[in-house]
């Protein structure tokens, strides 16, 4: 059912409205993802937001099955949102 959505934009203004709220609503300094190093597509879709990685944690995760995963840390910082808000979401 979600590929349905894939490709609209949907996602991009979902998160658009997030980063508005955290930075211009509760006034965050910075917003993180984690995203598993394997996920190449949510690293990509990440990256593309402007967020930079900032490091990856390697095997820090046990999974389910066993598997010891790493995570990378991508982040945006509050003094870079209005260049991100105006470059990435300037159709929002």
């Amino acid at each position: 059912m979600g590929h349905d959505f894939q490709g609209t934009g949907l996602n991009s203004h979902m998160k658009f409205l997030m980063l508005q709220y955290a930075f211009e609503t509760l006034k965050f300094e910075k917003v993180e993802f984690r995203i598993d190093e394997r996920n190449k597509k949510s690293r990509k879709a990440v990256e593309k937001l402007g967020a930079t990685l900032e490091g990856i944690l390697r095997q820090d995760t046990v999974m389910s099955d066993g598997f010891r995963r790493s995570t990378c840390c991508y982040g945006i910082l509050k003094s870079e949102w209005p260049t991100i808000k105006s470059n990435t979401f300037k159709r929002f």
